[in-house]
């Protein structure tokens, strides 16, 4: 039996309840070895408040919970 390739996912949260609750669902699913589980937190200011420069990961406005 051969082992399942490793997969990328990308779930975007925004705070909400149901944002939380599918990064919860996530983190709990068994993925094959070396999957790359990214959370992109979507901020609720516009662009006005976009950095003029790439930031590699800024944990700042991302709620605790996720963190953990």
């Amino acid at each position: 039996m051969s082992t399942p390739s490793p997969i990328r996912i990308l779930v975007a949260v925004d705070g909400s309840h149901g944002s939380l609750a599918a990064a919860r669902e996530v983190a709990n699913r068994p993925w094959p070895p070396q999957s790359i589980v990214r959370i992109l937190y979507v901020d609720e200011h516009g662009p006005e408040h976009v950095p003029t420069r790439v930031v590699p990961c800024a944990s700042g406005g991302i709620p605790p919970s996720l963190l953990d």
